[in-house]
């Protein structure tokens, strides 16, 4: 079992600036930080991690609020937890980890003349990349995949394309020459399960076998397809592809919108316990589906098939690693959802859906075993082994949704040429540098 230590330390000390590497609120004149005191945020099993609180009003320290500090392994038990007054300008609260995992600091600060509290938190890694997956794929993952792609193979695409440009000549917010630039397409294709709805870029005039494929798949949520993230790919030359995930029909009203919101709340819960009747079945062979028409494409070069994900995105991009794995030529996951789903078995935190949850108290009970094995199938975890492609690999070391250690159970298991690129201060929200910055790499690996 592994064991932490918390401990409290009041220090009386001036600082005048906040650390770039923290999660920083404010609530009328305070200004809160919180970070590690190492700018990785990344420690050696056994090591003390110390957890910064700062505390300014007005520009000045503040040493009058009251904190209640809580921290766990990632958001499971063993919990630590302090409450005290503030009595100096910063206060540290450390902690230690017998095994590679990571400790969330969970603070709450009270203000004597403010309602509302601020609620920090921050995360530290003791030698996350020794965190290994708490399962093996089930003996025939590969061959009940193999299967679906075979079954969505007979079915025809149906392929129809659609040339909307009037969606960019009613965006005000986008450059002329972008505009001039760029074709903007509805493609529907019928695959398992319903239909493809996405939009398709592509720069005009594009001659054939000229363009890289980039596939961006959404995060969770219901929503049409957008337009907006593939207009930058296109203009950067690439031909892109943005699918919802429920296969909405991206010509509806929003007032429909509202609807298919209400209709679709907790789509992932719906009959999950079944592999065959759970949603991320359909969902994999959609995104499998949108790969298929991409490449069906002339303009597409026949070499780059890059797939690009954000949290249930990324999962995406991992999945489509391991399906697809003779034809996808980069994966780039950021903060990936549906990774580790049976962490419970080695007392850890599974990502998002987070389909069997600890209590209260941070402890797992009974649980449903057929849902237990069913959501192995759509770990995201259990495609990397199947990646051949290189991948990039982004973790917010703060995120409370797709917590690092199920992000690093998934990294651990791509047996690829990997990079990995860790956000010490950020919860699920991946900083647009860290954007940007993939977006500079996805160039050295054209091929």
């Amino acid at each position: 079992m592994s064991i932490f230590r918390i401990v409290v330390v009041s220090v009386v000390c001036l600082f005048g600036a906040y650390s770039s590497f923290s999660e920083t609120k404010r609530l009328g004149d305070y200004v809160v930080s919180l970070k590690t005191t190492k700018p990785d945020s990344i420690y050696k099993v056994g090591d003390k991690a110390e957890f910064e609180i700062k505390i300014f009003k007005d520009g000045k320290p503040f040493d009058g609020a009251e904190l209640s500090c809580v921290i766990s392994k990632d958001g499971v038990a063993p919990l630590s937890k302090k409450k005290v007054s503030n009595s100096g300008s910063v206060h540290k609260f450390i902690g230690s980890l017998d095994e590679p995992g990571f400790l969330k600091c969970a603070v709450s600060v009270k203000f004597p003349d403010q309602k509302k509290q601020l609620a920090m938190l921050c995360g530290a890694g003791f030698e996350p990349e020794k965190i290994l997956p708490s399962l093996p794929a089930p003996e025939d993952f590969q061959s009940y995949w193999d299967a679906q792609k075979a079954m969505l193979a007979k079915i025809p695409m149906n392929m129809k394309l659609q040339l909307r440009n009037n969606v960019l000549a009613e965006d005000k917010s986008l450059p002329k020459k972008i505009k001039d630039a760029i074709d903007v397409y509805i493609v529907k294709a019928d695959t398992f399960n319903g239909i493809l709805d996405a939009y398709l870029f592509m720069p005009k005039n594009a001659k054939a076998k000229s363009l890289p494929l980039v596939i961006l798949p959404h995060g969770a949520g219901v929503r049409y397809s957008r337009f907006c993230y593939g207009v930058e790919f296109a203009a950067a030359g690439y031909m892109a592809i943005d699918f919802n995930a429920l296969g909405l029909d991206s010509d509806g009203t929003q007032e429909r919108l509202k609807e298919l919101k209400k209709e679709n709340a907790g789509y992932w819960l719906k009959k999950a316990d079944n592999r065959d009747t759970n949603f991320f079945r359909t969902m994999y062979l959609r995104l499998c589906r949108a790969m298929d028409v991409g490449m069906a494409q002339p303009q597409w070069d026949g070499k780059n098939l890059i797939v690009y994900g954000t949290s249930q995105g990324g999962a995406q991009a991992l999945a489509a690693g391991g399906l697809y794995r003779d034809k996808v030529s980069l994966v780039c996951a950021f903060v990936p959802a549906l990774c580790d789903q049976t962490g419970m078995v080695k007392n850890r935190i599974n990502g998002w859906p987070h389909y069997i949850k600890p209590d209260k108290d941070g402890k797992y009970g009974q649980y449903d075993k057929n849902l237990f094995e069913a959501i192995r199938y759509v770990d995201a975890m259990n495609f990397a082994p199947l990646i051949k492609a290189p991948v990039i690999f982004v973790v917010d070391l703060s995120d409370d949704v797709c917590q690092p250690s199920s992000c690093f159970a998934a990294y651990a298991n791509i047996k690829a040429p990997k990079t990995l690129i860790t956000n010490p201060e950020a919860r699920h929200a991946v900083p647009q540098s860290c954007y940007s910055k993939v977006k500079e790499l996805i160039k050295g690996y054209m091929k």
